[in-house]
């Protein structure tokens, strides 16, 4: 992740995908981790995009209790975000996770007070926290399967996303296919995309978004973030 993504906005770019605004967030699990979400800026331009990617602080205190803290970026999306795109044009934005762990069912009061700074609070379902994130957003989440060999993981995530589920067998390519979804959502012809690609990316690109559906995905818009 840190050797690719920072690039993402120029595969964005060479796929059809102008005028992107890109913000970077570092999740980990908010039971064991010191900084369970750390949140770059809104950026369109790589070398920013690659500073904020490398700037992250990686801990690595999760496993072991069944999940990591992947609903905070549902939480920052739904609640700490405000786009022109949405609020002038009712166009949603794109939220990418990116793992290979089950996601943690509760956030707690206690937390969203300590460490995200609410004066008040109440334990939050994930489920409806997605719920609310959907209402701006259009929320997928990548599973890694080079990374976690436990099917039940995916089958847990395919029940909560349905087709928004992204399984990828090479991480390495998770740039193209978070460019490429994007693309594609956005009327991008996939034969044109994958050729695009060598052709391991784009065999593995191409398996991963076989279950993408188009129909009820909010096109991207043209502008981006005004406020954060």
């Amino acid at each position: 992740i840190k050797n690719k993504l920072g690039k993402l906005m120029n595969v964005l770019i060479g796929n059809g995908v102008s005028d992107a605004e890109i913000c970077f967030l570092g999740i980990g699990d908010h039971y064991t981790d010191e900084s369970p979400l750390q949140v770059g800026q809104f950026e369109s331009d790589t070398d920013a995009l690659d500073k904020c990617l490398t700037s992250i602080h990686i801990e690595g205190h999760g496993g072991g209790n069944g999940g990591e803290s992947y609903g905070l970026a549902w939480l920052f999306g739904a609640r700490h975000t405000s786009t022109d795109s949405f609020e002038k044009r009712s166009i949603k934005g794109f939220i990418f996770t990116i793992g290979d762990e089950w996601v943690h069912q509760i956030i707690e009061a206690p937390f969203l007070k300590d460490y995200m700074g609410y004066k008040e609070a109440t334990d939050v379902n994930i489920v409806d926290l997605l719920e609310e994130a959907k209402k701006t957003y259009n929320v997928f989440h990548i599973h890694c399967n080079d990374g976690c060999y436990q099917r039940e993981v995916s089958d847990r995530w395919k029940k909560l996303l349905g087709e928004n589920l992204i399984i990828v067998d090479d991480s390495n390519t998770i740039a193209e296919v978070i460019a490429s979804t994007v693309a594609v959502i956005n009327g991008a012809d996939m034969k044109t995309l994958l050729a695009s690609f060598d052709s391991k990316t784009a065999s593995s690109v191409s398996n991963a978004l076989a279950t993408i559906n188009k129909s009820g995905i909010t096109k991207y818009a043209e502008t981006g973030v005004i406020k954060l």
